[in-house]
């Protein structure tokens, strides 16, 4: 088209239409905002494809039209040239992004499939005055922006345009959009990015969003925060497999569109949103899950039992079938009323039982073997602290006492009194004993094992308070376990039973070792007492003998 063709049309011009036709960029490009009355233009259906940027920067002399390339918003000539390294050099210096004039009443556009290519990048009109723009089945494969000078638009088709990255600030000032057309691009890696719903958080007025055929497969709960006007939020023909969106605040939605897609089921906090939309006056709201993987299953029962309950809101709602099945949903739900119900109760009494046993069981076990635990606790500590448990074989060099004394504290005057001066000063037997060679210092259950373990032989002086001791009773036990867990024999270990117990009833560690003959009964009067204790020093220095544990 010939310059000045449309600066000389008339004034009164409101509709044109350019469509179908073979429209490359030329001078005729810069005068469209002289068409001062202009309203609807339609340059859909272009066969040879415009590289605008390509054309703006083209060498002016190759192409007539542009020989006076810079453009003038009043229509007069210039005489001014710039190559395209000038145009690109300008360019780059600027500070703001390229704005193009026009026509001041201009409300809708239609450019679709014109194979228009590229990214659209960030650019201006003015004024900005337009409502309708029409864009779709082009090959827009980026959309970076941010567009200025379209906070009039009101409605934006950009589908079919093989877009595989949108950016957050794409529709940054698209204020007074309420109808958006983004179907048939590739648009799900870019929004499943978008963790704090960025790309339409300006879009506050949106009404309408077709996002159909995009490949999603998931989208952020924030998505949509800030579209509370939503009425119609189109996602058919994705590939969503969870539905996370939050739409709570959405209280003039009518049709939520997911048909098409991979869901099984919907979450609890989605189900508690739905109804939220159900109670709130007269909702109309639709949904659609035709022609989804929807799980008939007994863990699924609930939301499909929630489904039938709100059938009313549910399009084409006798057409759903399973993933398992063909079947009709209702059917469906019968037949899993009836399977469930007796596998479910089965199941949890299965559960509670296989629980309550294990519990028990492990309880017992832990309880039986408390000994040896404690035991094996204290030999692993002995590693972790880089040193062993000395050895515990029959040589007597191999002990530093030949005997350490396990006693109750209100029988300290008989050990320190009668057993020291009888088995000591008399016989030579060193003795290990807690009120007079125990540290004060460090822990106190780890110090008896230290001294069990370096001690020959153990002596306990039984007495009633000896039983009723939780100490006692400690060293008893861990002294057992020692026995059989290194010396293998029970023999190191020798009981003196004071008169107060002889007719007692003794714990079973006791019993065991009455059973096998590792005691000594201490004499009523003084007359014994030389033979007890010569009895009780040969017991002391005799070398141990394998006895079994049996």
């Amino acid at each position: 088209m010939e310059k000045g063709v449309l600066k000389n049309l008339p004034k009164s011009l409101e509709n044109m239409s350019l469509a179908n036709n073979r429209l490359s960029m030329g001078y005729y490009s810069f005068e469209y905002h002289l068409l001062a009355n202009l309203k609807e233009l339609n340059l859909s259906l272009q066969l040879n494809p415009p590289s605008i940027i390509q054309k703006l920067t083209e060498n002016c002399l190759e192409n007539p039209d542009l020989h006076r390339c810079p453009y003038d918003p009043s229509g007069n000539n210039t005489n001014e040239r710039f190559s395209p390294k000038e145009f690109h050099k300008k360019k780059s210096t600027s500070n703001t992004s390229i704005t193009f004039h026009i026509p001041p009443k201009l409300e809708i556009v239609y450019w679709n499939s014109s194979r228009l290519f590229g990214t659209l990048g960030s650019f201006g009109i003015s004024p900005p005055y337009l409502k309708r723009l029409y864009m779709g089945n082009n090959i827009w494969f980026k959309w970076s922006g941010p567009l200025h000078g379209f906070g009039n638009v009101t409605e934006l088709d950009l589908s079919t345009n093989f877009c595989n990255n949108i950016s957050t600030e794409f529709f940054s000032y698209f204020y007074g959009l309420t109808r958006l057309h983004i179907s048939e691009n590739y648009l799900g890696k870019s929004l499943s990015l978008d963790y704090k719903g960025h790309t339409f958080q300006n879009l506050s007025n949106l009404e309408f969003v077709n996002l159909s055929i995009n490949g999603i497969e998931s989208l952020h709960p924030k998505i949509f925060l800030n579209s509370p006007k939503l009425k119609f939020l189109i996602l058919n023909g994705n590939k969503l497999f969870r539905w996370e969106v939050k739409i709570n605040h959405m209280k003039n939605l009518c049709l939520l569109d997911l048909s098409d897609n991979r869901l099984s089921t919907l979450t609890l906090p989605a189900l508690q949103d739905l109804e939220n939309l159900f109670s709130t006056g007269d909702s109309e709201l639709v949904i659609n899950l035709d022609n989804n993987r929807l799980s008939c299953s007994c863990r699924n029962l609930e939301f499909l039992k929630w489904m039938r309950n709100f059938r009313s809101h549910f399009e084409n709602y006798d057409n759903y079938t399973c993933m398992e099945d063909s079947s009709n949903l209702d059917l469906s739900i019968d037949r899993l009323n009836d399977e469930c119900k007796s596998y479910m109760l089965w199941y949890t009494i299965g559960t509670i039982l296989g629980t309550l046993v294990i519990s028990i069981t492990i309880s017992i076990l832990i309880y039986k073997n408390r000994w040896k635990i404690r035991y094996l606790r204290y030999i692993a500590n002995k590693k972790f602290q880089g040193y062993q448990k000395l050895t515990c074989s029959a040589g007597v060099g191999d002990y530093i006492y030949d005997a350490y004394v396990s006693y109750n504290e209100e029988d300290v005057s008989f050990v320190k009194r009668d057993m020291v001066q009888s088995l000591e000063v008399q016989f030579g037997v060193k003795l290990a004993i807690m009120h007079r060679d125990m540290e004060p210092c460090g822990d106190h259950a780890t110090n008896i094992m230290n001294y069990i373990c370096q001690s020959k032989h153990v002596i306990c002086v039984v007495t009633r308070k000896y039983l009723d001791s939780n100490w006692q009773n400690y060293e008893l036990n861990m002294a057992r376990m020692e026995g059989i867990e290194a010396r293998k024999t029970l023999g190191f270990i020798h009981l003196i039973l004071m008169p107060d117990v002889c007719q007692w009833k003794y714990p079973r560690v006791v019993r065991d070792l009455i059973h096998k003959d590792f005691y000594t009964e201490y004499p009523d009067d003084h007359i014994g007492d030389t033979v007890f204790w010569e009895k009780l020093k040969s017991e002391i220095q005799k070398d141990l003998l394998s006895t079994s544990l049996d």
